[in-house]
């Protein structure tokens, strides 16, 4: 039986310790056999690689340090260079896949004859949702990136000259365009075997303003493109702003019934409040008290004996109801009237 072809995963890692154990782990499961890891710890100032307990592996693991932190870009070229596969994927130390990531997208790869394939990314962490994004040239240069980690020819990443290291914080925006740009072709599992984490204190959520910022360096490197495809850009950014409006719309509304919900729950609160503190006050003077056991009991009375009925009812369905609180909760309820 013919073996199967020889991927190299790469993972970058400058923190994140407990989050790298949990990616390998993550790659330990995989029912792919026969793949290679290489960690590229970046001048991490943590705990460095090589004082890890990684467990048993069945797979090869080969680990490349940096003396100095030189950024994500260069890390993961780093990683390239000294991978064996003639297929790669690029993985952070915080990310996940899932046990069949390798072989299913390898299956797809071969039988699409595609140069790459990603798959539906399930976010996790400090939020969670999934993504489905399709991805094409005018959606990344109207602004959507592309996945950090899918499986990929060799080749994409030599024609693209590997991440740019001039974009720490969208080199992977940088290197979709440009491997669109040189042809490449990609094909979407509809399956979402990548787990991105999402955390407060990722790089893109403490540096927002400088991966901003970097967006007219991105689009310097690919003019050419922005011109060519300047009215298709234009006319997705018009479909994602009328997307927004209506999940904004559709927030505010039910924002607005929520709202009301609330409101109207603490009016209840404030006023049962209310006739708690006026019941408190009545029984705490046995007279009153006194002339209420009575008061119930005319024959004219307007105090309808239904509030008992009514109240016996409720204490049946109320949890936790002491013996005090049945025998005057229903003369409390009487008082207010």
């Amino acid at each position: 039986m013919q073996k199967p072809p020889l991927i190299s995963i790469v993972i970058t890692y400058y923190s994140y310790a407990d989050y790298l154990l949990e990616a390998v782990d993550s790659i330990k499961a995989q029912t792919y056999s026969n793949f290679e890891v290489i960690i590229v710890d970046d001048g991490s100032p943590e705990k460095h690689v090589f004082e890890m307990d990684f467990g048993t592996l069945s797979f090869p693991l080969k680990v490349v340090t940096h003396e100095t932190n030189k950024g994500l870009p260069e890390a993961r070229n780093t990683g390239v260079k000294h991978a064996s596969g003639d297929f790669l994927v690029i993985l952070d130390s915080d990310d996940l896949i899932e046990p069949t990531f390798l072989e299913e997208t390898m299956a797809a790869l071969v039988a699409s004859g595609k140069n790459g394939i990603y798959t539906e990314m399930q976010m996790f962490g400090s939020r969670d949702y999934l993504w489905k994004g399709e991805i094409s040239l005018v959606s990344l240069l109207a602004g959507e990136p592309g996945p950090v980690t899918f499986l990929m020819q060799r080749k994409v990443f030599e024609e693209v000259g590997g991440y740019n290291q001039h974009l720490t914080l969208n080199s992977d925006h940088e290197f979709w365009v440009a491997a669109f740009a040189c042809g490449m072709q990609f094909d979407r599992i509809e399956k979402p075997l990548f787990k991105y984490r999402k955390h407060e204190i990722s790089m893109s959520c403490v540096n927002r303003d400088q991966w901003w910022q970097s967006i007219p360096v991105l689009m310097e490197h690919h003019k050419e493109f922005y011109d060519q495809h300047y009215p298709a850009v234009m006319a997705y950014k018009e479909r994602q702003f009328r997307e927004l409006e209506n999940q904004y719309d559709l927030l505010y509304q039910e924002w607005m019934a929520v709202d009301a919900e609330s409101r109207r729950v603490h009016a209840i609160h404030k006023e049962a409040m209310k006739r708690i503190a006026f019941a408190d006050q009545v029984f705490k003077n046995p007279i009153l008290r006194l002339c209420f056991f009575f008061l119930r009991r005319l024959p004219n009375s307007t105090i309808d004996s239904s509030v008992d009925e009514e109240f016996t009812a409720a204490s049946k369905t109320a949890p936790d109801c002491d013996g005090r609180f049945s025998a005057i909760g229903d003369t409390r309820r009487v008082a207010m009237r």
